[in-house]
């Protein structure tokens, strides 16, 4: 990706890659306290069954996952 705006569609297209090709629903989001995630997009795309965690704004590197690919 080169721009954050994109951070949102290609969440989407991943989403429906790996609930497709696994036959699991993703539960749970882990990501860093970055803009691009908290988004009123994201958020009422996530309020349909995704619990959304995100790192203390200062902490940083907390241990949650991974966010950035």
């Amino acid at each position: 990706m080169e721009h954050k705006y994109e951070v949102f569609n290609n969440f989407q297209n991943y989403k429906a890659f790996v609930e497709n090709l696994t036959s699991h629903e993703i539960k749970t989001l882990h990501f860093d306290n970055g803009s691009e995630f908290k988004s009123q997009q994201f958020n009422n795309f996530c309020a349909h069954g995704i619990a959304c965690q995100s790192t203390l704004p200062s902490m940083s590197k907390q241990k949650f996952g991974v966010s950035e690919l």
